[in-house]
């Protein structure tokens, strides 16, 4: 799989369905890049999102072979998480760090 950001894109937004498996009809996830993961206006609660970190992480070390920890980007001021489009930048980024 390319790793440009379209795919990256993807990877997230299969990982959405996967949590949106679990929830109620109402608190489901859009997948558009402006979806509020993380915040006051965001729809996840603290499992709900630690679910998608999982979820993400996983599908990214399968589908890209990159070793993700996003747990440690959600105590950053201007975390990655806010939404889906900032995280697939942030994924981007840290490919494109690894790769070197």
């Amino acid at each position: 799989m390319p790793n440009n950001k379209q795919n990256i894109l993807q990877l997230i937004r299969n990982a959405v369905d996967e949590v949106n498996e679990s929830l109620s009809e109402e608190r489901r996830l859009g997948k558009s890049n402006n979806t509020i993961l993380l915040g006051e206006t965001g729809q996840l609660d603290s499992l709900g999102l630690i679910n998608l970190i999982v979820a993400v992480e996983n599908r990214a070390e399968q589908t890209l072979g990159l070793n993700l920890n996003l747990g440690e980007a959600m105590t950053n001021p201007e975390t990655p998480l806010r939404t889906i489009g900032s995280l697939a930048d942030f994924i981007l980024e840290k490919k494109e760090v690894q790769s070197g």
